[in-house]
């Protein structure tokens, strides 16, 4: 853990549970805002075994000198399972013309395992 860099840690457990992650930060000044693009993995993992990892995505925040102060997520975040599970999501960056600001579209993909002693009862 540090100031600068900053670098941050976190762990914790619960009934069935425990989430760790680590996170650096680059930032990129603009003049009137700043951009913060994190660095790092975060990780839940359930007794059973299964595990999740995935990454932040970039925020930005807006009049950091004149108007009203708003920050924007936005970016891909991919959750990778070691079992059968992933998900994509999309933050869309938020645009003067938007419609809906704060849409989100994901793609998710499921893989079943089929039982197949229940495939033979039912011909």
């Amino acid at each position: 853990v540090s100031h600068h860099p900053m670098i941050v840690a976190c762990h914790c457990e619960g009934t069935g549970w425990k989430f760790s992650g680590d996170s650096n930060l680059k930032s990129k000044f603009w003049g009137r805002s700043i951009q913060l693009d994190p660095v790092g993995t975060l990780t839940l993992e359930f007794d059973d075994g299964e595990v999740f990892q995935w990454s932040k995505v970039t925020t930005s925040i807006y009049n950091l000198i004149l108007g009203k102060l708003y920050c924007d997520h936005y970016g891909t975040m991919r959750i990778e399972g070691n079992q059968e599970y992933s998900c994509k999501l999309k933050f869309k960056e938020q645009s003067i013309i938007d419609r809906n600001p704060h849409q989100t579209s994901y793609a998710h993909t499921l893989y079943l395992c089929l039982d197949y002693s229940f495939r033979e009862k039912r011909k």
